[in-house]
């Protein structure tokens, strides 16, 4: 198979080609009207009616969650298909109840072998309820696949449930051993699916695997992510992890602003063991909302098209890759090709207006009141494209600037103050035998989260945030305890239980010069921290 950096120098510059590293629809046996499907050129009418409930058993509330599945008969162009098992999906943003608008996921063999739908064996129903345009998830498909990163396809349909008409849905590939394969010759590994914010440190499901009990290859990344020295680090990454396309996958999310995918929010990614080069590999998903048009639930607020190419990073092999100086060179250097061949404001805007009259068609004959406003969100996905190139071009450039001899200095942080953010922490400015001026946090019983914060102005670049840190009983369920991280980010690591002073640190990324919050941070149910404000300061990394 070639490789991710091998894809680039192939990648054609305009859409409807076929996918790096994927068979063509003629030696995968796919039908024309799959390659018309997920090229954008055909709109397919599907219309599913499922059995009674009394048919099969299942959970009570099957119709409201995820769990259990129902048989389905479905329709479309004439062909009949029956006993196909059907699923709710989506995740907390996407999801809909079956007597809403759902998701839905199909796989036509499970309950009848051989069956398949114009090939495809399984495939899922996005609703698009996150994105009034129905164009991100198949554009950025698209691009994910043209940078060399597994990623199953997508096209559109319309959907008939029961009777109902539930509009445009977006018709993906299934995950599972059939789509593997226009990727990599052995697909005997195990396919990880993730749910919730989900790190590859926890245990995760199995989706598709010979053994899935053996989970050797995921472990084998946790524990390199988790190495302490550096270069151990990067090493054991290399072993593990394929670095190669894993750049791409980190310069596509950053790219196309996937503010809810792996690198910045530990969400919507799968990842496979491959077993030929017996390393992991990660697949995109989820990409419904991109070029900063999306809502950040957990932020509280707007994506943007100014996303920055150095963010907090959430996943943890992520930050691993950016903590090694080889690896941010080769993250920037990935994200300056990718940027440079796939990010064609005029093919991309081109690709928006054709696949638009698409959806456009469709919603018009099934006289949606959507249509209505359907040409102004189109616009202002384009609007979001052309500042997204804007920023790209701004940052990249700053990133490729060397960093003057000023800001290779330690800076002493000093200016703090108080924050409450939950319950009632209280808080103080105390001297503590030999730690003459300490930030000091206690929490009451129930639960509290307060921390002491300041800024300071940073020019681009990799930064630690460094100090000492003291816990006395501190309680934390979960993700809590004592931490020092900047704002918007987290802590890989937190203190609990009770401790002298400990060093702690905390590595992150600036992409343009910015006033950047620091937080001594406690989050617990009950115990105290001190953090030495003699020893806390901000160190750039080379």
């Amino acid at each position: 198979m070639r490789t991710a950096a091998a894809c680039l120098t192939a990648i054609a510059l305009v859409f409807g080609g076929a996918a790096c590293g994927a068979s063509s629809p003629e030696t995968n046996s796919e039908s024309a009207l799959l390659a018309d499907l997920f090229a954008g050129r055909t709109v397919l009418h599907i219309e599913i009616e499922t059995l009674s409930q009394r048919n099969r058993a299942l959970p009570p509330n099957w119709r409201e969650s995820r769990d259990g599945a129902t048989l389905a008969s479905i329709r479309e162009g004439g062909r009949l298909y029956t006993n196909v098992a059907l699923h709710l999906k989506g995740g907390a943003g996407s999801f809909r109840a079956f007597n809403d608008n759902p998701g839905l996921t199909l796989n036509f063999e499970k309950y009848a072998s051989g069956q398949t739908f114009y090939g495809l064996k399984k495939l899922s129903l996005n609703n698009s309820v996150q994105d009034p345009t129905f164009l991100n998830d198949v554009i950025c498909r698209e691009l994910f696949n043209r940078a060399g990163v597994p990623t199953p396809r997508a096209g559109f349909t319309t959907v008939r449930l029961n009777g109902r008409d539930l509009g445009i849905h977006i018709l993906t590939e299934g995950f599972n051993k059939q789509f593997l394969r226009h990727y990599f010759t052995n697909v005997q590994g195990n396919l990880y699916q993730t749910h919730g914010n989900q790190e590859i440190t926890d245990r995760l499901d199995v989706n598709s695997g010979d053994d899935p009990t053996n989970d050797s290859g995921l472990r084998a990344l946790a524990n390199a992510v988790e190495a302490p020295d550096p270069a151990a680090r990067w090493k054991r990454l290399n072993e593990t992890l394929d670095v190669d396309r894993f750049l791409s996958f980190m310069a596509m999310e950053i790219m196309l602003c996937h503010w809810d995918g792996y690198c910045m929010n530990q969400n919507n990614y799968r990842i496979f063991h491959d077993l030929g080069a017996n390393k992991m590999v990660f697949i995109a998903h989820g990409t419904d909302q991109m070029f900063g048009t999306g809502t950040m639930r957990l932020a509280g607020g707007k994506s943007s098209a100014e996303c920055p190419i150095f963010p907090p990073w959430h996943g943890a092999v992520a930050e691993a890759v950016m903590s090694a100086p080889e690896g941010r060179r080769l993250y920037l250097e990935r994200l300056g090709q990718l940027y440079t061949n796939l990010f064609k404001v005029d093919l991309l805007l081109a690709r928006v207006d054709e696949l638009a009259g698409k959806v456009e068609s469709a919603l018009e004959q099934a006289g949606s009141p959507r249509l209505r406003h359907y040409q102004s969100v189109i616009d202002d996905l384009k609007v979001h494209i052309v500042q997204r190139d804007k920023s790209l071009a701004r940052q990249l450039a700053l990133a490729s600037k060397p960093r003057p001899p000023r800001v290779l200095t330690p800076i002493h942080l000093s200016g703090w103050a108080p924050r409450v953010q939950d319950g009632q922490p209280r808080f103080e400015n105390t001297t503590l035998q030999a730690h003459a001026h300490a930030l000091h946090i206690v929490t009451k019983q129930g639960g509290t989260a307060g921390s002491w914060r300041c800024r300071v102005a940073l020019e681009p670049g990799r930064y630690r945030f460094e100090g000492e840190i003291r816990v006395q009983q501190v309680v934390a369920p979960n993700q809590g305890g004592a931490c020092l991280r900047i704002s918007g980010g987290r802590a890989k690591h937190e203190l609990t239980g009770s401790a002298e002073w400990r060093p702690f640190a905390y590595e992150f990324e600036v992409g343009s010069p910015s006033s950047v919050e620091l937080v001594c941070e406690l989050r617990a149910l009950a115990g105290e921290a001190w953090f030495d404000a003699d020893k806390l300061q901000v160190v750039p990394v080379e």
